[in-house]
C-alpha cells in the first residue's frame, strides 16, 4: 500500500489517502483452451473474443475488470504460446507481449492456468514453466500462487474424474498448483424452444466453482514480479535475448512440439 499527502483549501495537511495495489490476475494457457470463455464467465458478459480454433483471437495481453466476492479484480488474458509462426501470434511475439505485461504490472496476485481436458501433452508443462520463469524468475523469491482450471469437460459423466485420471502426469512433471477445478466454460447450443442451453446447469456450477477458486486464492498479498536475471533488458523480440536464456530453450521446445503435433 502507498499513501498520498492531501492538502485542503487552507493549506493544511489532512489524513493521507491509502492507495491499495490492484488485484492483478493473469490468465494463461494455449490458444483455444477456453481462457477467454473463462474470463467472460467471470465478467458475466462477453467482453473477451472467443475462438475454438488452434489459432487464437488474443494478439496481446488484454485486461478486463470483474467482481469476485464483492471485490474488484483485473484479469489479464494473454496470447497463447502454441501458435508457432503460422498463427496470429508467433512464439516470439507472445513472449514479448508477456514481458511487456510483466514490465507494466510490477505486482501480481494470482496466475490462472487454463488447459483443455484432453490427453496430457508435454506442452502443458512447457507453458507452465515459461510463465513461472517470467513471473518468478529469481530463485528463492516470492512465489505467486497458481491455480489450474481444466475446461471442456461438459461431456463427461463426472467432470472431476478427469483430474483423478491425470493427476499423476502433473506430479511427474512437478507442476504445482494451489488448487484446481474441472469445469465447462460453455453453455452449449441453445434448445430450439428457447428454454435455455444444453449445458446451462453445468455452466452455472462451473462458474460458482471458478469464482470460489479465485476468492480463496487471489486476495493475499500482491507479489512483486521478479523477471529472470538473464531477461532484464527490454527487447523487440525474443531473438535479441542471449542464447543461454532458459526461456528460449523452453520456447524452442514448445514450438517444436507444437509443429510436430500439427504435422
Amino acid at each position: 500500500m502507498s499513501s498520498h499527502t492531501v492538502v485542503n483549501q487552507d493549506g493544511q495537511n489532512v489524513e493521507p489517502t491509502i492507495v491499495s495495489p490492484p488485484i492483478n490476475i493473469i490468465v494463461f494457457g494455449e490458444s483455444g483452451v477456453g481462457k477467454s470463455s473463462v474470463i467472460n464467465m467471470l465478467t458475466e458478459e462477453p467482453v473477451a473474443a472467443v475462438s475454438n480454433q488452434a489459432v487464437g483471437c488474443t494478439y496481446k495481453s488484454t485486461k478486463y475488470r470483474a467482481t469476485i466476492d464483492d471485490r474488484e479484480v483485473v484479469l489479464y488474458d494473454t496470447a497463447g504460446l502454441n501458435e508457432a509462426e503460422a498463427g496470429t501470434v508467433s512464439p516470439q511475439r507472445a513472449i514479448h507481449n508477456l514481458r511487456s505485461l510483466v514490465d507494466d504490472l510490477k505486482t501480481v496476485n494470482l496466475l490462472v492456468y487454463c488447459i483443455r481436458g484432453t490427453r496430457f501433452r508435454e506442452i502443458v508443462a512447457d507453458n507452465y514453466n515459461i510463465f513461472r520463469k517470467m513471473i518468478c524468475g529469481r530463485e528463492g523469491g516470492p512465489r505467486v500462487p497458481i491455480v489450474l482450471v481444466i475446461t471442456g469437460l461438459e461431456n463427461e459423466d463426472n467432470m472431476d474424474d478427469w483430474w483423478k485420471d491425470n493427476e499423476a502426469y502433473f506430479d511427474q512433471y512437478k507442476l504445482e498448483f494451489c488448487e484446481h477445478v474441472c469445469i465447462t466454460a460453455t453453455r452449449g447450443r441453445a434448445f430450439k424452444d428457447g428454454s435455455g442451453y444444453i449445458f446451462q446447469d453445468l455452466y452455472d456450477i462451473s462458474k460458482k466453482q471458478v469464482m470460489q477458486l479465485l476468492a480463496r486464492n487471489a486476495f493475499g498479498s500482491s507479489i512483486p514480479i521478479v523477471p529472470p536475471k538473464d531477461n532484464q533488458t527490454h527487447m523487440r523480440g525474443v531473438s535479441s535475448l542471449p542464447s543461454p536464456c532458459p526461456i528460449i530453450s523452453l520456447l524452442r521446445s514448445c514450438e517444436e512440439r507444437w509443429n510436430q503435433f500439427w504435422e
